[in-house]
């Protein structure tokens, strides 16, 4: 999602470096939340003394502020894609209304990764590259 869903902001968005500042930082904040996941499951809520263990503690909330991150950074992009698309074809809300896009981008980013992809007919056997900083390279469909 960190990887495709930059793609899709600097495409849609046509907003050039994009991809290569969002994704970067979204794959920072994932590493440092798996270790500090890891880091919680090698060190006890108790030390010996039976007393709360601090380094727990930290990794705790470091967890948390990364998955948060982690959350909100992703949903803020593909909310703002889905948008984009959602306006420029005319495309009207369901039952959440004005919020359906930060809704669905939050509930299921992978279907809105997928829905703006179909969407996009951006596919491997049309030359979709994960590598690429848009996803399809310029001589792609355009949005």
């Amino acid at each position: 999602n960190w990887v495709t869903g930059a793609q899709l902001y600097e495409k849609v968005l046509a907003k050039k470096g994009a991809c290569m500042r969002i994704a970067p930082t979204l794959l920072v904040i994932y590493v440092v939340r798996a270790l500090a996941d890891t880091m919680l499951r090698l060190n006890p809520v108790l030390d010996e003394e039976g007393q709360v263990n601090l380094m727990f503690i930290v990794y705790s909330n470091v967890y948390w502020v990364s998955f948060l991150l982690l959350t909100i950074g992703s949903t803020y992009v593909l909310m703002h894609v889905r948008k984009r698309i959602r306006e420029k074809d005319r495309i009207g809300t369901g039952c959440c209304g004005e919020s359906e896009d930060c809704c669905c981008a939050f509930w299921c980013g992978c279907c809105v990764n997928i829905q703006i992809f179909s969407h996009l007919n951006m596919r491997c056997d049309n030359g979709y590259q994960l590598c690429a900083p848009e996803g399809i390279p310029t001589g792609g469909p355009q949005v």
